[in-house]
C-alpha cells in the first residue's frame, strides 16, 4: 500500500487553506477508504472543466467509470456530489445503474427527504452506507483506491 498518498491527504487536510467541509470529507471518506490522492485529484480536475476533461480523458489514471458519466451526463443522479463521483465512480455507477439500485432503494425507503438529503446531496452517513454496501456486496476493490491497479468494474460501454 502506498502510505505516501494517505499522507498527502493528511497534509492537504491540515493546510489552513483547506475548507472545513473538504477536511471532513478527507477524514471521513478519502483516508478510511484509502482513496488515491493522485487518481482522485485527476478525476476531480477533469470533471471540473470541459477542457481539462479533454486533456485527461485518455490519462491512464483517469477513471474509466467516471469517463462514462462524463460522456453521458444522463447517467448521473441527483444527490451525489462531484467529489463522490471523483473518488467513488464505481460505487456511484453500481448505486445508480447497477445491481445496487434496488438494494439502496429498499434500504432508504423509510427515510424522509430531510433524513436523506442535506444541501442537495445525500448525507455523508448515507454515502458511507452506500460505499460499505458496495464493498460488501460486490467484493470489488474501489476503482480509485490506492490498492487498485485494475480497470473499471464496468466495461467500456458503461454497462453494469
Amino acid at each position: 500500500m502506498n502510505y505516501n498518498e494517505l499522507n498527502q491527504w493528511r497534509e492537504f487536510a491540515n493546510d489552513p487553506e483547506t475548507p472545513a467541509k473538504l477536511r471532513t470529507i478527507i477524514y471521513d471518506f478519502f483516508i478510511p477508504y484509502k482513496i488515491s490522492f493522485i487518481k482522485c485529484s485527476i478525476n476531480f480536475d477533469a470533471i471540473s472543466d470541459p477542457f481539462r476533461y479533454i486533456m485527461y480523458q485518455d490519462e491512464p489514471l483517469f477513471s474509466k467509470t467516471l469517463k462514462c458519466f462524463q460522456e453521458d451526463p444522463s447517467l448521473k443522479a441527483m444527490g451525489y456530489p462531484d467529489w463522490f463521483y471523483s473518488a467513488f465512480p464505481d460505487v456511484a455507477m453500481w448505486a445508480i445503474k447497477g445491481a445496487g439500485l434496488s438494494i439502496i432503494k429498499q434500504s432508504f425507503k423509510n427515510l424522509s427527504e430531510d433524513e436523506l438529503i442535506y444541501n442537495n446531496s445525500l448525507r455523508n452517513e448515507h454515502l458511507k452506507f452506500i460505499v460499505d454496501l458496495y464493498i460488501s456486496r460486490t467484493g470489488n476493490k474501489l476503482e480509485v483506491g490506492i490498492d487498485n491497479q485494475s480497470e473499471s468494474f464496468f466495461d467500456s460501454h458503461c454497462v453494469t
